[in-house]
């Protein structure tokens, strides 16, 4: 995976293997989190662009799976998706008997301890602590 981190705009992106994503979409609830797709119509994500990293990285970082959670649990039938390091909850949204589609919610990141090391390094983090529950936190952090 290649990640690209600019800690001044609290930006990061994963790109995943040799493929060109062909179109993109956020996340419903977060329109800070692009999810990029190996072609039109699939759901296979193959790049990520995450807008204040630093904000996820202390929210949804669980250490026990060494997984980045972005965006929210879904609310009502979902299906997910598996795609190499990413997971993504898709939410049914039906528009009519005929018109379905299935929105992105949630996006988590394995072993983001690994893919996410610089951003820990910025921001002061340890990677194997779980963040969410307000342990391990630099003083700035809040």
């Amino acid at each position: 995976m290649d990640v690209s981190y600019h800690p001044s705009e609290d930006i990061v992106s994963l790109f995943c293997g040799n493929q060109n994503y062909d179109c993109c979409e956020a996340l419903t609830y977060d329109q800070g989190v692009a999810l990029g797709y190996a072609e039109e119509g699939s759901y296979e994500v193959v790049y990520v662009e995450v807008i204040g990293i630093s904000r996820w990285v202390k929210a949804g970082y669980d250490a026990e799976t060494d997984t980045l959670a972005l965006g929210c649990d879904p609310a009502r039938e979902f299906r997910v998706v598996e795609s190499g390091e990413f997971v993504s909850y898709r939410e049914k949204v039906t528009y009519s008997d005929d018109d379905v589609e299935w929105e992105p919610v949630k996006l988590e990141i394995r072993n983001a301890s690994r893919h996410l090391a610089e951003v820990f390094a910025h921001l002061g983090l340890s990677p194997g602590v779980d963040l969410a529950e307000g342990q391990d936190r630099p003083p700035d952090a809040g």
